[in-house]
Order: C-alpha cells, then sequence, then structure tokens
C-alpha cells in the first residue's frame, strides 16, 4: 500500500467520523484555538469526549456552537 493511499484512507476515516478533534476545529471554522479555550473555559462548548489518546467534541454540536456564535457577531 503506497503512503498516497494511507493518507487517503485516513482522510476518508477522519471525515465519516462523527468526532472532531479541536485542532480541526480551529483550522474548518478558521478560529484561534485559544479563543475555543476561552469558551471552553466560560462554557460555552460542547462536553468533550475521550476517544482513544485525544478529547474529541461531537461535530453536530460544534456546528451548533458556530452557527449561534456567527449570528451573534453580526
Amino acid at each position: 500500500m503506497s503512503m498516497d493511499e494511507i493518507i487517503a484512507r485516513q482522510r476518508k476515516n477522519t471525515a465519516a467520523s462523527p468526532f472532531i478533534k479541536l485542532q480541526q476545529i480551529a483550522m474548518e471554522y478558521k478560529i484561534s484555538i485559544r479563543q475555543l479555550r476561552r469558551w471552553e473555559k466560560s462554557g460555552l462548548m460542547p462536553p468533550r469526549a475521550r476517544r482513544g489518546r485525544w478529547f474529541m467534541y461531537d461535530k453536530q454540536a460544534i456546528a451548533r456552537l458556530m452557527a449561534s456564535r456567527r449570528k451573534a457577531l453580526r
């Protein structure tokens, strides 16, 4: 199996997963990790779950949060 096939398989598995890492949230929604940590501290972020060795968030809950925050910023 070539390296390109391995990377493609990992991306497919990540896209199909219902969970997302904090770093992926920051990249996808173009928001700093520092801001996400502030939201977490103030209680705005949904609860996180331990998945393997990482803490991950539910993608749907994050999408709802980002949609509500975008409306509040306007």
